[in-house]
């Protein structure tokens, strides 16, 4: 995905913003506002992490424009944790197990987003030019989306946010708030709400593991996005970072968690 990213979503981005430029020195730039009575729209593709990172955004935009539709388009894989935090009106689903259904998915979005007149596009992705593809095609006048120093990148962005580094992504996300009259007051993350059946096949197999209520509970997670496995620490740190909080608290029961795919790690 990252390589058709790269060399597909490259030129079109490309090619694109020469037109976009072309155009806007023909046609007077026009001035818009959100007017919160039409479709307000989210991608985020990749990383749970960050999604988690934006639920004070998503519920300052809901705050902000109570009577606006808020709706997210992601991939498949974060589905199930954005029904979970329950902070938009409609979820866009895109499909990535085989190239046809990511292909029919990403035209019927793009579809939806123009039949729905879109007033303004949030595109949470750093990097990606998939995600600013969907956003440039959604018709959407107002566009916000990370300023990177690319000609293409700046072209089809209308609303560019500066992407410091040095900052964490909830500073960076009150900068994209503020770009369309939103200001985050509430810094707190979202609680997941897993549902009675997830908590007690939790409770169940905590059980079989010889954990009761009351015995300490201490949740790791030793891996790391497959976007980024450099930031994955090694595992003798964990053992030994482990083993000393056992040593100061030996009543704790310690659980390791991961996807099926990271269970040899």
């Amino acid at each position: 995905m990252r390589w058709i990213d790269h060399w597909v979503g490259l030129p079109l981005c490309f090619v694109l913003a020469i037109l976009v430029w072309v155009v806007r020195r023909i046609l007077p730039k026009r001035r818009r506002e959100i007017s919160g009575n039409g479709t307000l729209v989210v991608l985020k593709f990749f990383g749970l992490g960050s999604i988690m990172q934006a639920t004070p955004l998503l519920r300052a935009i809901r705050q902000q424009y109570p009577s606006a539709r808020l709706a997210f388009v992601t991939f498949q894989a974060n589905a199930g944790l954005l029904r979970r935090l329950r902070v938009c009106d409609e979820l866009r689903i895109i499909r990535t197990d085989a190239p046809r259904h990511f292909v029919l998915d990403t035209l019927r979005q793009i579809i939806w987003l123009r039949r729905h007149r879109v007033e303004a596009v949030l595109d949470l992705e750093f990097f990606s030019k998939f995600s600013t593809l969907m956003a440039f095609l959604s018709g959407a006048h107002i566009r916000v989306g990370f300023h990177l120093n690319d000609f293409w990148r700046y072209t089809l962005v209308t609303h560019p946010v500066y992407f410091n580094y040095y900052r964490h992504i909830t500073d960076v996300y009150q900068q994209m708030a503020a770009r369309i009259g939103v200001t985050i007051t509430d810094t707190q993350l979202s609680r997941i709400d897993p549902g009675e059946a997830a908590r007690q096949s939790a409770e169940r197999f905590l059980r079989e593991h010889g954990w009761s209520p009351g015995i300490p509970l201490l949740g790791v997670n030793v891996n790391a996005g497959d976007m980024s496995l450099e930031r994955r620490w090694p595992l003798e740190r964990f053992a030994v970072l482990i083993h000393a909080l056992l040593v100061r608290r030996p009543d704790l029961r310690v659980l390791l968690t991961g996807s099926p795919d990271e269970k040899e790690y």
